[in-house]
């Protein structure tokens, strides 16, 4: 069983962001016609982030809520008091969708984890995108996942944020 000692030391919040930030500015890539679904503001690594960020900081009190799954790291985050539960319903949903296009995207493209990207991407795929994550059409993917990168962005900031203990 693993042990966790008390003497985990983690970075200020304020650390973490600016780590996060970082990432973004590197890697993440941006604009409004390309979202990056992984590294980009309230894609992928944020949902992870804040999962980690949250079993670092309880694992000693409440080591159950650790997991190799961030999915089941949220639930056991919420379960045990950590994460409100609606907070882990958002970022959960939002897991499931980050994953379904990044998988979809891996399959049919050069493994580039960004949607939205109207111009070049070929109709059938937007069809086949929209089709997997339930939307009836891709423009209300676009939608959804823009609203997606938000809240998770809100939740992120809320939690990890710079201004956190």
């Amino acid at each position: 069983m693993l042990r966790v000692r008390e003497s985990i030391q983690l970075k200020s919040p304020r650390e973490i962001a600016a780590m996060r930030e970082r990432m973004q500015q590197e890697i993440g890539a941006e604009s409004k016609q390309r979202l990056n679904i992984k590294q980009g503001a309230g894609g992928l690594v944020d949902v992870e982030f804040v999962a980690q960020y949250l079993e670092l900081l309880h694992a000693a009190e409440a080591p159950d809520v650790l997991s190799q799954s961030t999915r089941e790291a949220l639930v056991r985050l919420a379960e045990n008091g950590f994460l409100e539960a609606a907070d882990a319903d958002t970022l959960g949903s939002a897991l499931k969708l980050w994953q379904s296009v990044q998988g979809m995207l891996r399959l049919t493209l050069d493994g580039g984890p960004r949607a939205g990207d109207d111009e070049s991407m070929p109709e059938a795929l937007k069809r086949a995108l929209a089709r997997t994550t339930g939307e009836p059409d891709f423009k209300r993917l676009v939608l959804r996942i823009e609203e997606t990168a938000r809240a998770v962005k809100a939740l992120y900031g809320r939690i990890v944020g710079p201004d956190n203990p």
